[in-house]
């Protein structure tokens, strides 16, 4: 089975985005896709929870790396890939897209090498978990109950919150604000940047 409404690989390069409560959307949301939105999101963001907790605990402690998730997913599920860097051009200045290769389960991923390491780290995981969408029958099944113009949107702000999650789990940076950790001390711990470590902390 495959999506019959959103093709997860297809990478939109609209003009005037806009931001909703922090996300960036290539075009604006109505009040009506405005809820759906906030619905699915609850609904579907629980929805990797027991993976990536099962990849924390064989991976031990942070940092966490795109190279552990993806063994990890080729140890649990035989899927199998490989990571190609590019450096990008003005008309191609995404952070990274993926493809299945044609042999049985195994992907690649195209990575913008002009990115920063930290970054490079959340896209190949946030590419990683647009894959596991694809290869995962329910999620697919779930995905083709949203309204068509939502369902890109959602699959991947899914990608990113699973991605972020990976690599910066809740339950100890709630730990690590009990803590009263720097921003710098978090993202020398999570290997993330001191951006990201300051967002995770707020």
């Amino acid at each position: 089975m495959s999506f019959s409404k959103v093709n997860l690989k297809e990478k939109t390069q609209k003009r005037n985005p806009s931001n909703l409560d922090g996300y960036k959307f290539n075009s604006a949301l109505t009040a009506e896709q405005v809820d759906i939105y906030k619905y699915w999101i609850w609904k579907l963001k629980p929805h990797y929870t027991l993976l990536i907790k099962e990849f924390h605990k064989r991976a031990g402690k942070p940092p966490y790396t795109h190279v552990d998730f993806l063994d990890f997913i080729d140890q649990e599920f035989g899927i199998s890939s490989s990571i190609i860097g590019y450096d990008p051009e003005e008309d191609f200045p995404v952070s990274g897209t993926w493809f299945w290769t044609g042999a049985p389960n195994d992907f690649v991923v195209y990575l913008n090498m002009s990115h920063p390491k930290t970054k490079r780290n959340i896209t190949v995981l946030h590419e990683a978990f647009h894959v596991i969408q694809d290869w995962d029958e329910e999620f697919k099944c779930m995905i083709n109950e949203i309204p068509e113009d939502l369902q890109l949107r959602i699959v991947e702000r899914i990608a990113e919150v699973s991605a972020i999650e990976t690599v910066i789990p809740a339950h100890l940076i709630s730990k690590d604000k009990q803590d009263n950790l720097s921003p710098y001390a978090v993202a020398i711990k999570y290997g993330i940047s001191v951006q990201m470590a300051t967002i995770a902390l707020s």
